[in-house]
């Protein structure tokens, strides 16, 4: 772990960038030990609607709402957090003295929402509705979520319980993002949207659905066919997706096999695809077409969207929309937003939490996953430290 010294440093930068309002964002990504941090020193953040050709190396995010537009944080500042040490991009050293000690005239003021906790009734409400559209064929699946409104330790903060979850999940991607638009969020996902190797010309996604509770580490995970049902929903819109928008090339597939992330199992299957297109056109078509997958949506996607903007009880913003680092000529990886909780006053964060809704789904048992999910989250990020 980092000496004492360093990590205050690390939390006056994000506290810093945060009082002033500039875009902050901390990430590791799986199977790494090195934490990386983009800052940009001003409070807009770019909208790249369909311009994804010239994009550059920073860090992108999208919110569920909003399927076309992606949002670009750009690294005026970069720094890399290694085991023990902090290494600051050489030409950007000057810029964080402006940062820490500079002009500070803009303090952000965090005015509380006001978010309540989605009761056990209105879920169940919520899946009676889409069953009922499963049942007259409108929808195939859909994926509901809740919302859980928590309190704070006294003691809590912010870029601790990052730094500490780092050292804890090696196989997840991790994020701490503020910005004046989104607020603060601390997420974890072991879900990739997807990859690409421009240098392989190699892409790569992942369908992962269907999940249960580890009560006993000693027994073997049996899937039931509810949850085959959803990973095979997922995996054939990968395949449909493939077939219709990359012709000609060939798609590898390894899976469905099982994967632990902390005390949920998940199903999951792996595709690689080698394309012989330019790698433009496929960072293009993956940005714009490819989100939100039936994982985190259902099917019909665009029917499926509409349910869950209609039905659900609060706009979900980040929580289910994507984020990762842009690293152009490198391995981009791009991760859906999948274990979150935003913060939405000193005090107090919201948890966000979902789960897949077919015709086999029990609405009880989905309650209970998704209180699972909230209660995991609760645990690895709030009492992390």
């Amino acid at each position: 772990m980092l000496a004492q010294k360093k990590i205050n440093f690390l939390k006056d930068v994000f506290h810093a960038s945060k009082n002033q309002c500039l875009p902050i964002v901390f990430w590791k990504k799986p199977n790494q030990k090195k934490i990386t941090i983009n800052i940009q020193l001003h409070s807009k953040i770019q909208t790249l609607h369909h311009n994804y050709i010239n994009i550059k190396s920073g860090f992108i995010f999208s919110p569920f709402e909003k399927k076309n537009d992606i949002y670009y944080i750009q690294p005026d500042i970069k720094i890399h957090v290694g085991k023990k040490n902090i290494c600051i991009v050489e030409n950007n050293k000057n810029n964080i003295k402006k940062l820490l000690y500079g002009n500070k005239k803009k303090i952000h003021k965090q005015s509380e929402k006001n978010i309540q906790s989605t009761t056990q009734e209105t879920y169940l409400k919520l899946i009676k509705k889409a069953q009922h559209k499963i049942q007259r064929k409108q929808l195939q699946k859909v994926v509901t979520s809740i919302r859980t409104v928590v309190n704070l330790p006294d003691k809590f903060d912010l870029v601790m319980a990052f730094l500490k979850k780092c050292q804890k999940v090696y196989n997840g991607f991790l994020v701490l993002l503020y910005t004046k638009q989104y607020g603060t969020w601390l997420g974890e996902s072991p879900e990739e949207l997807f990859t690409i190797f421009e240098k392989k010309k190699e892409i790569s996604t992942v369908a992962l659905a269907g999940t249960q509770k580890i009560n006993d580490k000693s027994k073997p995970i049996i899937w039931k066919e509810k949850e085959y049902e959803e990973q095979k929903i997922v995996s054939k819109y990968i395949e449909s997706f493939f077939k219709k928008n990359v012709r000609g090339s060939r798609l590898n597939k390894q899976g469905p096999h099982t994967i632990i992330h902390n005390h949920l199992a998940h199903l999951k299957t792996k595709y690689i695809c080698q394309f012989k297109t330019e790698k433009n056109f496929f960072l293009s078509l993956f940005l714009q077409k490819y989100a939100p997958t039936p994982a985190v949506a259902g099917l019909p996607q665009n029917l499926a969207i509409d349910f869950i903007l209609n039905h659900e009880q609060e706009k979900r913003n980040l929580y289910s929309g994507f984020w990762g680092p842009i690293e152009r000529n490198k391995k981009s990886s791009i991760f859906v937003n999948l274990r979150c909780m935003e913060i939405i006053h000193q005090k107090k964060a919201v948890i966000y939490s979902g789960g897949g809704i077919t015709k086999a789904s029990d609405p009880i048992k989905e309650w209970e996953e998704v209180k699972h999910k909230y209660q995991s989250i609760y645990k690895n990020f709030i009492y992390t430290i």
